[in-house]
This record gives C-alpha cells, sequence and structure tokens, in this order.
C-alpha cells in the first residue's frame, strides 16, 4: 500500500470511530446518522478509484463547467436528499478532546506535503472537492492550492432613480385664488385677490426690523 492510500485509508477509519462516539451523543436522528457514514465511505472509494486511474493514466478530462442552477425551480421530480453538511459534523465533533482524535494527522500529512495530491487535484477536481469536504468535517482550513477560486462577481447594474418633479412656489395671485377661489354668480365676501389677498412678498435679505429706540 502506498503512502496516499494508507493515510486516506487511515483517515476515514479514524473519523468512523470518532462518529461512532459522536453520533449517538447527537440530536441528529438514526437515519441520517447512518447517511453520513455511508457518504464518508463513498467518499474515500471515490478518492481511491481517481487516485487509481490517475496514476495509471486512464483519468478522463474534466468536465466542462455547467451553468448555474441557482436561478431554477427545484421541481418535484428531483427531491433534495437530506444531508448534514460539513461545518454541522466539524461543531459536533469539536467537544472531543485533541487526544481522542485519530484521523486529523492524516489528512494534515495529505494536505501539508501536497507532492501527488495536488498533482491529483489539478488532473481531477473532484479529488479536491472531497478533500475539502473531509478538511471541513475536521476543522481544517484547506490551504490555498486545495481552495477553490473566487467566483467572479457580476457588475452591479444601479437602476436610474427617476426625477421627481421639481414643485415650483406658487405666485401671489394663484396663492390667493387658491385660498380664496372666485365663484362668478354669487356674491363676493371678500375683496378681489388682486388688490391684497395673495401671499405677501418676502422681506429683503438686508432688511433690519425697526426697533424701539427708532
Amino acid at each position: 500500500m502506498d503512502r496516499l492510500t494508507h493515510l486516506i485509508t487511515c483517515f476515514t477509519g479514524g473519523l468512523r470511530n470518532l462518529l461512532a462516539f459522536a453520533l449517538p451523543r447527537s440530536p441528529v436522528p438514526a437515519p441520517l446518522a447512518s447517511q453520513l457514514v455511508k457518504r464518508v465511505f463513498r467518499m474515500r472509494n471515490r478518492f481511491l478509484a481517481l487516485l487509481a486511474q490517475f496514476r495509471a493514466g486512464t483519468l478522463p478530462p474534466p468536465p466542462a463547467p455547467r451553468p448555474s442552477r441557482a436561478g431554477l425551480a427545484r421541481t418535484a421530480s428531483t427531491p433534495c436528499h437530506p444531508e448534514i453538511a460539513p461545518r454541522r459534523v466539524a461543531a459536533m465533533l469539536h467537544p472531543i478532546k485533541e487526544a481522542a482524535w485519530t484521523c486529523r494527522c492524516f489528512l494534515a500529512h495529505i494536505i501539508d506535503d501536497p507532492q501527488e495530491a495536488q498533482a491529483l487535484v489539478a488532473a481531477a477536481p473532484q479529488a479536491g472537492r472531497i478533500l475539502r469536504t473531509f478538511a471541513r468535517m475536521v476543522g481544517i482550513k484547506p490551504r490555498p492550492w486545495l481552495a477553490l477560486p473566487p467566483r467572479p462577481r457580476k457588475p452591479r447594474v444601479r437602476k436610474p432613480r427617476p426625477r421627481s418633479a421639481k414643485r415650483r412656489p406658487l405666485g401671489r395671485l394663484a396663492y390667493g385664488k387658491l385660498i380664496h377661489p372666485d365663484r362668478p354668480g354669487q356674491p363676493a365676501l371678500h375683496p378681489p385677490n388682486h388688490i391684497g389677498y395673495g401671499r405677501a412678498k418676502p422681506f429683503p435679505r438686508d432688511y433690519r426690523p425697526p426697533s424701539k429706540n427708532d
């Protein structure tokens, strides 16, 4: 057994022992706990299969990037299978003492000494996804060569705000007609607006009211 195969096998075996200790003491339902353990071994088998294909030179080329499906609605024919997120697994294993961890060191050797693992991840991005999931499960931050590149952000297109029409102040006669509208055919109860019922002109800026001593 070569070094990389030995490390990934020892890591998944230690992770299984940790989960067997932590899952019965957690509020995770039994069906989800069983699915989590099966998922760990499925990822291990997938990683070992990719490693064997990489060494034999029969690894298929990386698939073309698929369009984003964030805006597509999930139909009833494609049900969502519930599973436990890797960060929730890390929070569940966090209370266990460091001395009881029998798997983190094996994964650290794979990530910190990336001789063959880095070449495998470059040729098969699926292997990098598996290592990132394992790293999040045990609370290890992925190294820069293993982390995903940042997603390109779409430029924000700001919608032009409609300009509100500027309200012009009413003139003296218009203000007078607003207060006392003309009613033809009815007796006038007030003088005409053009002789003094409009709004008075504002004082000039240099106006000073007279004092009592003047």
